[in-house]
């Protein structure tokens, strides 16, 4: 493999970093790892500007995706998330929901362009995926890990439903919906074995060292074939196994812009950093 150099990207990333191990693979890392790569919104405006810059790459054959430090992501950044919910009291109902909808959108388009990539797309977690991690992840076409790594739909514990890609994409990845239903309404860790025995990943590594080799292989051999079969079976596979993702997006996005003003969100974020039980009230 060729001495890695760092892309010549011509825009600024604070949040990701992206080096070229080879003219044709780039190995793309989450990089907040002061914050445990929480995902904010910087994080989410740099995923969509660099993959849209990457899909007009004419070299680039195989995209390999991780985190730096100890883990994948911690998921979304929940203390720029509680921001999100606070409004100038002269506005109102409708155009705050109108605001939340339009950031949900663009949010799912910046974790979608991950599937509409015209390369695979090969994702490594290591230690923890929680939360938005899940929704990123399940936009990649390869997905391994080590066998330390948990993985939560952790967004019922903010008191609201994942909606930037965990579904309608986990459902139709994992072979138990049971399973996956039992991993929304709950939140729960599952492991690596877990994650294997039920589809969400398809490889368990040692270590992360093993893990990062293990995707270099791969993303190697894969950039051997031919660019244009391998960017017509990504294409024809995800018209198979997604032809309905999009009405799925709009819908939770639909469900969100109004669910998520509920008392349960402020309630159950600000038990969620203060490490207390939240409290909600009837239905």
């Amino acid at each position: 493999m060729a001495d890695t150099e760092i892309i010549n990207i011509p825009f600024s990333l604070s949040t990701v970093q992206a080096t070229f191990l080879s003219p044709t693979i780039i190995h793309i890392e989450l990089n907040r790892p002061s914050s445990l790569n929480a995902m904010n919104k910087q994080m989410f405006s740099d995923i969509k500007q660099l993959f849209t810059y990457l899909n007009t790459h004419p070299l680039l054959r195989v995209v390999i995706l991780t985190g730096s430090g100890k883990l994948f992501t911690a998921g979304l950044d929940l203390k720029e998330a509680i921001s999100m919910f606070q409004f100038d009291n002269q506005v109102d109902q409708a155009r705050k929901s109108i605001q939340i909808y339009n950031l949900i959108k663009d949010w799912q388009e910046s974790l979608s362009i991950l599937l509409k990539l015209r390369v695979p797309v090969l994702v490594g977690i290591h230690s923890y995926c929680i939360g938005g991690g899940v929704d990123l992840i399940s936009a990649a076409d390869i997905r391994y890990c080590t066998e330390d790594a948990k993985f939560s739909i952790k967004e019922i514990d903010i008191g609201m439903v994942a909606d930037i890609g965990t579904f309608p994409r986990i459902p139709t990845l994992m072979s138990n919906e049971g399973f996956v239903r039992e991993m929304a309404f709950t939140g729960r860790q599952i492991s690596a074995e877990e994650a294997f025995k039920f589809g969400l990943v398809s490889k368990v590594f040692k270590n992360k060292e093993e893990l990062i080799n293990g995707l270099k292989a791969v993303a190697e051999e894969i950039s051997t074939k031919s660019p244009v079969a391998v960017y017509s079976i990504k294409k024809v596979m995800n018209k198979t196994k997604f032809g309905n993702m999009e009405e799925g997006l709009e819908y939770v996005a639909l469900m969100n812009m109004s669910m998520i003003f509920t008392n349960d969100v402020s309630e159950a974020i600000t038990a969620n950093l203060s490490k207390g039980k939240a409290k909600f009230s009837k239905l």
